[in-house]
C-alpha cells in the first residue's frame, strides 16, 4: 500500500468515528437512562480496552464544518460528503440553527456547480 492510500483510510476511519461518536452522544441525550448508562458504560469500556478516547477521534466532522462555515463554501466532493451526511440526519448534535441553515446552502451550491 502506498503513503496516499494510508491516508485516505485513516482519513475513511476518522470520518466513521465522527459520524459514529455523533450518533450515540446523541443517543445519550436522547435515550433513556438506561441507553445513556449503556453509552457512557461503551465509552469507559472502550477507552480501558483500545487505549484511548473514543471522541478524540471524533473531530473530522466538526472540523470540516468549521471550515465550510469560515470559508463560507465547500471546496471539495470528500467535504460534501462529510456534510451532506449531517445535513441527512436531522437529530445530530454538531451542527444546528442557522450555522446548519448555512451548510445546507452551501451544499446546494456545490450540487449546482
Amino acid at each position: 500500500m502506498r503513503g496516499g492510500q494510508y491516508g485516505y483510510i485513516l482519513k475513511t476511519v476518522r470520518e466513521w468515528y465522527s459520524h459514529t461518536y455523533s450518533d450515540i452522544s446523541l443517543l445519550a441525550s436522547a435515550g433513556d437512562e438506561a441507553a445513556s448508562s449503556e453509552v457512557r458504560r461503551f465509552l469507559t469500556d472502550f477507552r480501558h480496552e483500545v487505549g484511548f478516547e473514543f471522541q478524540s477521534e471524533a473531530d473530522l466532522v466538526e472540523q470540516t464544518v468549521r471550515k465550510a462555515l469560515k470559508t463560507g463554501r465547500i471546496t471539495t466532493a470528500r467535504d460534501y460528503y462529510i456534510l451532506k451526511e449531517l445535513e441527512s440526519s436531522v437529530d445530530q448534535p454538531i451542527v444546528q440553527g442557522s450555522d446548519l441553515d448555512a451548510i445546507s446552502n452551501m451544499l446546494r451550491h456545490f450540487e449546482n456547480h
